[in-house]
């Protein structure tokens, strides 16, 4: 066979196995492989055949020469394989020839080169694993070369595709893996994928993080290197028994764990220990190794926390989720061997955080209700029976002291209130004794706390309902349920209560108290007990509200009363004591118990104020009590030991009649109103899953009988209200329909067998009997037809239902397809009749049976067979639906008996007439021919062909007029893949017009459809775009061809007609975004993508251009113009872009700066290079280089405006207007200046001072420029002011945006140049504050000149002299934003702030302070502004990489001390930058005040200043005295400053805010603050204990610390508390007594533990 005997046609409608057995033979019997390699890459080329076909013969060549022609095909997908093929060739042994073939290093970095970023990354990965089974070294060798050629520079490709180079590495060998961990100058490691890497190297990395554990430099950024190692690399067996190689691995490293101290912010815990722990058990290893793996633990734990804290916090910061996984886990183990766990558990238990159990405080643990509820979840875990749980509680409350547990007092250490689970889950004996010592031992009546989730104990339905009343005592009752006595007992508690219940005269109360009685009745565990409270409360029925809320689901449902309701037991054990005869008289009892309930509700109807929803929970009852005895059936058979019959006599018999006995009394006709009466029965809303715990052969049994059962119940009642159901044939059933028999809507595993056998008879339903018609009332005259639907009413036998149980349950599984083909021939041959044709039938019966969830494929699906290969030179018309089948209309067919059948629905009333629609055909056409549905993996080659070539022309159609599409032959005459074609007219008339469903088609077929006749058809279709009317869709359709285009096998031709869209199609930005992501230039060759870009960049600048003025020779010529968010689209493009090298994206960026003269467009630049300036080092020189070219804009006037330069200033005539300038610094109107100070906010120190000195500084520089020359226009253009011969010189110096000034001096006084110009920067922005709050005569005479003229102060120009020079007192603060207070709360242990230049600081604010006391007024708002700022407001601000203190004015004192810094270190340094910076200017500035304020100056009625505001709380803030991590006051100073207040006649304003401050201490330090002020005073007391003002005062502030302190309050401090309040309550002044006791009974209550320990 030669490869000149290739038949084209027959390769394109191949399937994949006939072509690969093609090409087989072909290999087998051609001695010529090359030529027809070369054939078949050229054919795809011209588009003969789609590239699977050569995908094919890549795959099952055996010549290694292929891969290199193929990849140098056009075809990406064709590259794609062959790249492949050399991973596959490279795994053999024989790699060598493969590597030859494609040239080696050289080869393949020139193919690096000349390929697109896709086909990169797929080599590099695909070479990266070439050494899966293969161990050659000189193949290690000749990765590790390709690796090293790959990263040097002059490798040919300056992309950055360093990230996909580094999947070669795990191929290299072992010393270059470990050279490159040592050495990574190329950020390697940041993109490899560290598994693969590892499972290359396992040795290597398991050593070397052996020796970091070991030498304790094991870094946080190492354990994502370390996880692999400890959980699946290698994949071998350990030397332990039972342990595999990462098991043993594990252990090693938690041994060198155990004795090292890792770094604070590294965390294994979770990577080590949880999952060896988890595997040893699971893997069933030894106990004497998991006791190992457990001393290790608890060794690396102590020895790895903080403080030797806890596995829940410290350096390890696990949440309580982490931490309970090891208890519990331990626990789980302790359970089965206590005797060897038990030292572990202790130790671990020992090192539980505080989040999970309790502190210490001396020999007793201090615990709160989050720590009961964790424990009570961890006895669970252990079996509840025996001392087990008791003992374990004992353990925990203890803290794991062995000694301390054995005499523990539980009591002790339960909080007030506790949770009452916990009674619930201790087994019911110790539950009692803990009861009754708690109630010995708190008096108070309330110490349970309830829980909203519902919980179950080991033998018995509880849950404590919150009713208000003493729950203790209802849990006592259930606790002593059973016991000797018990009974009594409980019977008094309930009649108490209906006691209460019947003298009571208020409805809330006997609501309550009935409420009450029936819970105590059912925590009695005693059914008769309950069974008459039921009764009694029968005495409500004529209690319209009471009845009401009764009987509602917090009676009736609740566990207490539902396990007596039910009669069964929720659990069963070996240590219960129960019998057969002792279940049956339960289940006889709870029958009579429902049966009462429901004669109560009948007795309710009698009543006027009946409500049928007062009922509804017990409608529900039945099926609940008839759920839980399924759930439980099972675990009472194994039990009692009883046989399904005997079960079944036991339990469901009795079930039964008791449903039967309820729908009886439901039907009658005077219980109608209860609205029980239902087709579905007492089960109605059951969940068939709810009944699949029981026994399957027990559960039919049950539904069997309650099926026949209810039908016949139904029979008698239909026959007795309507006699005609005697006259009732088939198939109109006498009873109940099929789907209501059970009271379940579904049909399940249970099905009972009377179920199948009636479904059987309707599925094979008589063809006479189906098509019968159905009477129309409103067509016969006669209306006796009318009782026929009434007899019949809603009681239709569902088809689908009975179709369902038929195929499901009507025999055995494996039997299933032929129920289904039995049912599919019957509905098709018997119950069609003539109403349908063949396909109509087929169609109707597929959407029933796929309705009743039963699967059936009738037929196959019909497939387009290949386009026409006629004669290529004429054209012809093709229907590719020709051979479809014809379309079916969906149309009404005539009612039948057999359409009620289908239509019967279970949920409907069973009053009313017999309601049916008629059914319908399902409607198919040709409409839906490209739905993609129709597309599947099988779809044949020819259906695909003609599927793509159909949808084409279909699109193509859509223009009116101009070049056909396939108007020629494709690709030419001679060599056709497609002759030439147009579609038929009967077709275009059928299918839908919309254009999705054919793009859709393409889209799923893209690999196969030619590329060229795609842009042949885009191309055409852009062309019909330039009409001067193009049809509607169009653009719509022209644009996601071109989409495709560029998805397609070839996109690039789609990049001219892109670039032609983005010039022609400006409005149609939003398709420029959407025709240009990065996925289509990841598939361009680099130079394909700079040639693209280079284009696209001289069409913006061609584009941005301003319009020329027309002209008659282009007067028909419209500009070109790009839309701005065109441009911005294409420089974020080259924002981070591997596709295009650095230098040539900085090289357009630049380029688009310079010519593109929008500021939006400069500002998405600006952020690309600023972080290429981040990213970037090599090239940083070149990028601050263009970064510079900002400077000018930035500095100028306005950077939306061009720069102006010295002669533009001078043509500005006197009646010129001004440039506007802008008045802010922010996003909106200087967004290049704006990102530069945020760059320079987040750079790190060297990056910042490159920034400050080559950009800031040249802004700032331009900016001062600009602002003098647009200032001495202004004066130029207006000199009628009132002070002659103004002029610049008597303005300060400024930049445009003062706000500049105030940024540099406020955030980065610490890289400040000291001049700029000779213009110091501090001094320019004193003088700033100054010229504002003090202006001179010539800027007040320019100000009132402005403010005088509206024509002025309205205008920009008049606006900014106002904001720059007229901001008046307010200026200390310039803008809001820039307080000059702020200035001295740099640390002053930060040597990069000169000592002098903050003493010229400190100075320059206190003559602020001066300026603002001379003019200030009785408001003092400004006064008040700029003195709380000195208000020591401390907050710790984190910057990247590092921690910065910033002073923002939004933490106040208080956030500072309740809210303590972890980083100590730093709370220093910003605590002594207030201590030694704001602190002495603030007692200067009080001292100044206390010096104004003489008495001279108090009898002056001319004093100056006029007013002075108060210094009391300046000198409360000077009482603020730092500690180690937080702020506090010594009591002495509290006492000294209360001694200064009572001397004054009012003082209550100056108490409150010495009251506030107080307050203000941290919550653990209140306490003890408040013992000592208590202390001082006791020793200011007279003789007969009387106290004075002070002592009052001081009295009211301790009581405030008291009642604030931070709980819990520990037992010292908790003595100290108790020791005051002693004194208080025997103080002979009854206010101070009065005190006492509220404060003690606050103290209590909130500090319960402590207090009752004291």
């Amino acid at each position: 066979m030669m490869a000149s005997s290739l038949d084209y046609a027959t390769l394109r409608l191949c399937s994949p196995k006939d072509l690969a057995h093609y090409f087989q033979t072909l290999s087998s019997h051609t001695s010529n492989d090359t030529a027809v390699a070369d054939q078949l890459l050229q054919a795809v080329h011209d588009e003969l055949i789609p590239p699977r076909v050569m995908m094919m013969y890549i795959s099952v060549s055996r010549y290694t020469d292929i891969i290199a022609r193929s990849l140098q095909s056009s075809s990406h997908a064709v590259r794609r394989a062959a790249i492949k093929l050399l991973s596959s060739k490279l795994r053999s042994a024989d790699w060598g020839k493969a590597w030859e073939a494609v040239g080696g290093i050289p080869g393949l970095l020139q193919h690096f080169a000349r390929s697109c970023v896709a086909e990169v990354k797929l080599m590099c990965d695909l070479l990266g694993r070439s050494r899966v089974n293969h161990t050659s070294e000189s193949q290690k060798n000749t990765m590790t070369e390709l690796f090293q050629a790959s990263l040097r520079r002059d490798n040919g490709d300056h992309r950055p595709l360093v990230r996909y180079y580094a999947a070669l590495l795990p191929a290299c060998t072992t010393k270059k893996v470990s050279s490159v961990l040592q050495d990574d100058s190329y950020g390697v490691l940041e993109h490899v994928k560290i598994p693969q890497l590892e499972r290359r190297h396992p040795e290597l990395f398991r050593q070397r993080f052996r020796q970091k554990v070991q030498e304790n430099t094991l870094r946080s950024n190492d354990v994502r290197w370390l996880r692999p190692l400890l959980h699946c690399i290698p994949s071998a067996p350990g030397t332990y028994p039972r342990f595999s190689a990462t098991m043993d691995y594990s252990f090693d490293i938690l041994g060198f764990c155990q004795y090292a101290e890792l770094q604070g912010n590294v965390h294994l815990y979770a990577d080590l220990v949880e999952p060896l722990l988890r595997r040893a058990v699971k893997r069933k290893v030894s106990q004497g190794r998991i006791v190992e793996i457990l001393e290790r633990t608890v060794k690396y734990l102590q020895n790895n926390t903080k403080g030797g804290g806890s596995w829940g916090t410290g350096s390890l910061r696990h949440t309580s989720d982490q931490g309970g996984k090891l208890i519990r886990r331990v626990l789980r183990l302790w359970a089965r061997a206590p005797e060897v766990y038990m030292h572990v558990l202790c130790a671990i238990i020992a090192l539980a955080p505080e989040s999970m159990l309790a502190v210490k405080s001396g020999n007793v643990a201090q615990h709160k209700s989050s720590h009961i509820r964790f424990i009570n979840g961890l006895l669970e875990l252990v079996s509840p029976y025996g001392k087990c749980r008791y003992d374990l509680l004992c353990l925990l409350l203890a803290k794991g002291d062995l000694t301390v547990a054995k005499s523990v007092k539980v009591e002790d250490h339960l909080p007030a209130p506790f949770p009452s689970e916990l009674l619930f889950t201790l087994p019911r004996e110790d539950a009692r004794k803990l009861l009754q010592n708690l109630i010995a031992s708190r008096p108070e009546k309330y110490f349970l706390e309830h829980s909203s989730a519902r919980r179950f104990p080991p033998n018995s339905d509880t849950h404590i309902p919150s009713l208000g009343y003493s729950s203790e005592e209802l849990m006592e009752v259930f606790l002593d349920r059973g016991e000797e006595g018990a009974a009594g007992r409980a019977n008094v508690c309930v009649e108490a209560r209906k006691a209460k219940a019947e003298r009571s005269r208020d409805q809330a109360d006997r609501l309550f108290y009935a409420k009450s009685a029936l819970s105590f009745a059912a925590a009695s565990g005693s059914q008769q007990l309950l069974s008459d409270t039921l009764m009694w409360t029968r005495r409500y029925l004529r209690d319209p509200k009471t009845m009401s809320l009764l009987y509602k689901k917090d009676v009736l449902l609740f566990p207490f009363a539902l396990g007596l309701i039910s009669g069964v037991p929720s659990h069963i054990s070996r240590y219960d004591k129960l019998e057969t005869k002792d279940l049956a008289e339960s289940i006889t009892a709870s029958n009579t118990i429902l049966m009462d309930l429901l004669e109560t509700a009948c007795m309710s109807l009698r009543e006027p104020s009946f409500d049928s929803s007062a009922w509804t929970t017990l409608q529900g009852l039945f099926q609940v009590v008839v759920t839980r005895r399924a759930q439980l059936s099972a675990q009472l058979q194994r039990f009692l030991g009883l046989s399904d019959e005997g079960v079944y006599d036991v339990v469901w018999k009795p079930t039964v009649e008791m449903l039967i006995a309820v729908e009886t009394i439901s039907m009658k006709e005077e219980n109608e109103n209860l609205l029980f009466r239902d087709l579905l029965g007492p089960l109605k809303n059951s969940n068939y899953k709810q009944y699949e715990a029981a026994p399957e052969a027990i559960m039919k049994r049950f539904f069997q009988d309650l099926a026949i059962q209810r039908d016949g119940l139904w029979q008698r009642w239909r026959k007795s209200t309507s006699p005609a159901v005697l006259d009732l044939s088939e198939p109109w059933p006498r009873g109940l329909p099929i789907q209501c028999l059970t009271g379940l809507r579904v049909t399940a595993n249970y099905t009972p067998p009377v179920v199948v056998e009636r479904a059987k008879r309707v599925v094979f339903l008589k063809a006479e009997v189906a098509m019968a018609p159905v009477p129309k009332v409103e067509d016969d005259v006669d209306t006796s037809t009318e009782p026929f639907y009434d007899t019949i009413s809603m009681f239709v036998d569902s088809y689908t239902f009975a179709l369902s149980a038929y195929v499901k349950h009507g025999g055995p599984v494996a039997e299933e397809s032929a129920r289904i083909t039995a049912a599919w021939d019957h509905a098709l041959h018997q119950l069609t009749g003539d109403r349908m044709n063949r396909r109509e039938s087929i169609l109707f019966w597929r959407l029933v049976f796929s309705k009743a969830g039963v699967g059936r494929e009738e037929v196959e699906k019909w497939r387009p067979g290949p386009p026409p290969s006629g004669d290529p030179s004429i054209s012809s018309e093709w229907n590719p639906a020709d051979g479809q089948p014809p379309t079916v209309k969906s149309r009404s067919l005539q009612k039948t008996v057999l359409d009620c059948m289908l239509k019967a629905d279970p949920h409907l009333f069973t009053n009313g007439p017999l309601q049916t629609r008629a059914s319908s055909t399902v409607a198919e056409d040709v409409s839906t021919f490209w739905s993609v549905d129709r597309i599947s993996r099988d779809t044949n080659p020819g259906a695909r062909e003609a599927y793509i070539i159909s949808g084409l022309l279909f699109l193509d159609g859509h223009k009116a007029g101009g070049k056909r599409l396939l108007s020629e032959a494709h690709p030419n005459v001679d060599n056709p893949r497609y002759p030439s074609l147009y579609l038929d007219d009967e077709f275009l008339s059928l299918v839908n017009k919309e254009e999705s469903q054919p793009l859709e088609t393409l889209e799923k077929l893209l690999n196969e459809v030619p590329p060229t006749l795609l842009a042949t058809a885009a191309r055409y279709a852009l062309e019909a775009l330039v009409t001067s009317a193009p049809p509607p869709k169009l653009e719509r359709i022209c644009m996601n061809l071109l989409r495709l285009l560029a998805k397609s096998d070839r996109p690039e031709l789609a990049t001219e007609m892109i670039l032609q869209v983005v010039v022609d199609r400006p409005d149609a930005s939003s398709w420029h975004r959407l025709l240009l992501p990065r996925k289509f230039f990841n598939k361009l060759s680099l130079l394909q993508v700079q040639a693209f870009l280079s284009s696209f960049c001289d069409m913006i600048e061609s584009g941005m251009q301003p319009s020329i003025e027309p002209t008659e020779a282009n007067a028909e010529k419209k500009p070109s113009r790009v839309k701005i968010s065109t441009v911005k689209a294409f420089a974020q493009l080259l924002h981070g872009a591997e596709y295009v090298s650095p230098a040539l994206s900085l090289q357009m960026l630049r380029r688009l700066f310079q010519k593109v003269p929008h500021i939006d467009v400069r500002t998405a630049i600006l952020d690309d290079l600023l972080i290429m300036l981040d990213e970037n080092k090599e090239m940083r020189k070149d990028i601050l280089a263009a970064i510079e070219d900002v400077i000018s804009i930035a500095g100028g006037i306005n950077e939306r405006q061009k720069v102006m330069s010295a002669q533009d200033w001078k043509n500005i005539g006197k009646d010129d207007p001004l440039p506007e300038v802008s008045t802010t610094v922010d996003n909106s109107d200087t967004p290049l200046l704006q990102r530069l100070l945020t760059a320079l906010s987040f750079a790190e120190r060297p990056r910042k001072q490159e920034l400050m000195e080559r950009i800031i500084v040249p802004i700032f520089r331009a900016s001062m420029s600009a602002q003098r020359q647009w200032l001495a226009t202004f004066l130029r253009q207006n000199q009628d002011f009132a002070v002659k011969d103004i002029t610049v010189s008597h303005f300060p110096v400024l930049p445009v945006q003062p706000e500049l000034l105030c940024s540099l001096v406020h955030k980065h006084l610490d890289i400040l140049p000291a001049n700029i110009d000779g213009v110091s920067l501090l001094n320019a922005y004193f003088n700033l504050v100054s010229t504002n709050m003090n202006p001179s005569n010539q800027i007040k005479a320019v100000n009132d000149y402005i403010l005088a003229l509206p024509s002025l102060r309205n205008t920009n120009a008049g606006e900014y002299m106002l904001k720059a020079y007229h901001s008046g007192l307010g200026a200390f603060n310039y803008d809001g934003s820039f307080h000059v207070v702020n200035l001295l709360k740099t640390p002053v242990e930060d040597d990069r702030i000169d000592e002098d230049l903050l003493e010229k600081i400190k100075d320059f604010i206190f003559e602020v302070a001066k300026v603002l006391l001379e003019r200030c007024d009785d408001t003092f708002d400004q006064w008040s502004h700029f003195i709380n700022a000195f208000e020591p407001r401390l907050q710790l601000m984190v910057m990247r990489k590092k921690t910065e203190l910033w002073i923002d004015g939004t933490t106040t004192i208080k956030d500072i001390v309740t809210k303590p810094s972890s980083d100590t270190a730093s709370s220093i340094k910003v605590r002594r930058a207030w201590m030694y910076n704001c602190r002495p200017v603030l007692v200067r500035i009080i001292e100044h005040i206390d010096q104004l304020r003489t008495p001279a100056w108090q009898r002056n009625p001319q004093r100056r200043p006029p007013v002075l505001p108060p210094t009391f709380e300046m000198k409360l803030w000077l009482m603020v005295q730092p500690r180690e991590d937080h702020l506090t006051w010594e009591a002495k100073d509290i006492w000294q400053m209360l001694s200064v207040i009572v001397e004054r006649e009012l003082y209550d304003e100056e108490f409150a805010l010495l009251k506030a401050l107080v307050r203000k201490v941290v919550p653990e330090e209140k306490a003890l603050l408040g013992c000592q002020l208590a202390s001082l005073i006791d020793g200011m007391q007279d003789e007969l204990g009387n106290y004075d003002q002070v002592d009052l005062l001081a009295i009211e502030l301790v009581d405030a610390l008291f009642r604030e302190a931070a709980k819990p309050l520990l037992l010292e401090k908790a003595n100290k508390v108790r020791f005051v309040l002693d004194r208080w309550l025997g103080s002979i002044d009854e206010g101070v007594r009065m005190k006492g006791m509220r404060c003690v009974r606050l103290m209590e209550t909130k500090h319960t533990q402590s207090f009752r320990m004291v």
